[in-house]
């Protein structure tokens, strides 16, 4: 037993010396030859034959003299540190930059302010009044301006890249608080699963004598996570969730009723 160990280790040790002596006409670097050595000392089978202790000449592959080689490419990808590190930067730009959000389906603004305004991947909606879009006017008692503020906010929402699904808080200011239950009530059809939070406040007036405003704050569905590729399976599957949530909140309006009675 004593004796194979130490013709095993001898079988070990005479390649190693040997790959650190390196003969002039030798082609090979040292590191080459070295590495070639151990992997036939470890392959080796432990032997007392004698002829097993001779080191055996091994032909170089066809990776390591790919590796040898000064024309060898060390990184075939396409997109270097210094783009992926630039693309980064340029993510971290956009979230830290206020962008103020328009949509032409919203009603424009009465005073010195923006629809919306997105920060770091949230999204801010401006109080919505009863306006229509088109006529600019507010007609109607609470019940219709409460649609037509919630139509607005959807459609400031859609052009931020969010949904009603994503919106976290809300913020409601009647002119009577007496209307409460008649806007929670078209309030509640807009969010009919795990609505946000949400505040109410009855004040003395509202802008151009409306009964009641709405503002949100929402998430973005583009808003960039730690996951990088790994989470955009899981945003495809977020968007149609989304998108079915969307169509199950939308007021069911006189005219739908005729239709499903028809």
């Amino acid at each position: 037993m004593h004796s194979a160990l130490r013709s095993s280790l001898a079988a070990i040790r005479r390649p190693l010396l040997s790959a650190l002596r390196p003969s002039p006409s030798s082609t090979c670097t040292p590191t080459l030859t070295l590495t070639r050595s151990l992997r036939l000392a470890v392959a080796r089978p432990f032997s007392t034959d004698a002829s097993a202790d001779a080191p055996a000449e091994e032909t170089p592959t066809d990776t390591e003299a790919t590796d040898a080689s000064p024309t060898a490419t060390a990184n075939t990808s396409t997109t270097t540190p210094s783009e992926g590190a630039a693309r980064v930067q340029n993510l971290r730009n956009d979230l830290l930059r206020v962008q103020t959000v328009h949509s032409d389906a919203a009603p424009a603004a009465v005073g010195a302010y923006s629809q919306a305004t997105k920060y770091n991947g949230m999204v801010y909606v401006s109080g919505c009044l009863g306006i229509h879009p088109k006529t600019g006017e507010i007609r109607g008692g609470v019940e219709a301006q409460t649609r037509q503020a919630m139509k607005n906010m959807g459609a400031v929402l859609t052009a931020a890249g969010s949904s009603y699904r994503q919106v976290v808080k809300t913020t409601i200011l009647l002119a009577h608080i007496g209307d409460f239950p008649k806007v929670n009530a078209i309030y509640a059809e807009y969010f009919p699963k795990d609505p946000p939070a949400r505040a109410c406040f009855a004040v003395k007036d509202l802008p151009k004598g409306g009964l009641v405003e709405i503002e949100a704050i929402a998430a973005s569905k583009n808003r960039r996570t730690r996951g990088g590729r790994r989470n955009n399976n899981k945003n495809k599957d977020n968007t149609k969730d989304d998108q079915q949530q969307e169509a199950a909140s939308a007021p069911v309006t006189e005219s739908t009723k005729v239709q499903e009675q028809e």
